[in-house]
């Protein structure tokens, strides 16, 4: 399973092994050697071991089981800390007698919500687990544990927020709008790289003291300059209601629409189908107003960001219901007077792929589809 992963590639049955440098002459050895790949790892505050997480070689390509082990700086027999069947994973080592990692019980469900644990090293799970849920019942991006605070980059709503995890409550620091896809945390202050719907990416800063949500503070801009000489479209978020499900989506409308005017639109399908539209710049969305053509997106059923109930919906029907759903957001589209209902596109890739290409097969809506 692993080669389709974002960023992992074709390795060609290769293994990630555990290595230490010596950063005074360069030499490097290795730390442990055996049949498995090793994913992730963390000093201890002491940086006399590692922990890392691993996943046995005849596991590959049959399920996603990755286990928690710790080995002293200088090699020797490596300690197994975990036998979950399903994910141990990103180890943080915050403290001497705590180990925060992720946690997951499903071996084949590689978007299940995730659980911030912490254990002591040197018992392991024997010693007992503790759990911080904080309510995280959907998908999130990665996690931070400095000083034993745990914040998270967590789908919300179609976007990736901060949220601050205290015991059985979390607290979102952000206010939506943006895809956050890397944090560091220091002090009270955060630093966080992402994007929005009409921004390509950014680095920006949120303060960790905070008791609510607010808009981060955008430091460093890239794409400022370009951002001025281009014309990006704001979009219109909406919500309907399809067979008693709540659905969020999105119009790019043409920049100077006028009123009464029809013009064709495009429906976007988003992969996944675990994944979400809502904080993501793609270049389309504003390539294809300037030609004139409207852009209609959404999160049906499926999509991360409004918890476990609705991500699991999709299961053993990726087509019917959320096809429904992205129908009758066209069908709004077109009630609302802008959409021309005789000049309907249809485009997507990966798992939107699969649903365009359904599409095109039961509806004759459609006069035209890109779809991989």
């Amino acid at each position: 399973i692993g080669y389709r992963h974002l960023g992992d590639g074709y390795r060609e049955g290769r293994l990630g092994q555990l290595f230490v440098m010596e950063l005074a002459d360069g030499v490097s050895r290795r730390l442990v050697e055996g049949p498995f790949d090793v994913r992730s790892l963390s000093w201890s505050p002491d940086s006399r071991r590692l922990a890392y997480a691993a996943k046995a070689e005849a596991d590959l390509g049959l399920n996603l089981n990755e286990d928690l082990w710790v080995v002293d700086r200088d090699g020797g027999e490596p300690v197994r800390l975990t036998r979950n069947p399903g994910i141990d994973r990103d180890p943080r080592w915050f403290a001497a007698d705590e180990l925060a990692y992720l946690r997951t019980e499903n071996p084949l469900w590689e978007s299940a919500p995730k659980t911030i644990t912490v254990l002591d090293p040197a018992e392991g799970e024997a010693g007992g687990l503790e759990f911080h849920p904080g309510g995280l019942d959907d998908f999130f991006w990665q996690y931070d544990a400095t000083g034993g605070r745990f914040h998270v980059l967590k789908a919300e709503r179609g976007c990736l927020d901060l949220v601050r995890v205290e015991g059985e409550e979390h607290v979102r620091l952000t206010d939506g709008g943006h895809d956050f896809w890397s944090l560091e945390v220091g002090g009270d202050r955060a630093v966080l790289q992402g994007s929005g719907q009409t921004l390509p990416g950014g680095i920006f800063t949120v303060d960790l003291s905070r008791k609510d949500a607010a808009a981060p503070e955008l430091v460093i801009d890239p794409n400022e300059a370009w951002r001025r000489q281009v014309e990006l479209v704001e979009p219109e978020r909406f919500e309907i209601e399809v067979e008693g499900r709540g659905i969020e989506g999105w119009f790019f409308k043409p920049i100077g629409l006028q009123e009464g005017e029809r013009v064709p639109v495009v429906l976007s399908i988003h992969g996944g189908p675990q994944w979400m539209y809502g904080g993501y710049f793609l270049p389309e969305f504003h390539i294809l107003p300037r030609y004139g053509f409207g852009v209609v997106i959404a999160t049906p059923t499926g999509s991360m960001g409004y918890g476990t109930e609705f991500m699991k919906g999709v299961r053993f029907d990726w087509v019917d219901r959320p096809a429904r759903e992205l129908m009758a957001c066209l069908d709004y589209a077109v009630e609302l007077g802008w959409a021309d209902p005789d000049r309907m596109a249809v485009m997507g890739g990966s798992y939107g792929g699969h649903l365009g290409a359904a599409l095109t097969t039961q509806s004759d809506r459609f006069g035209a589809a890109a779809l991989d």
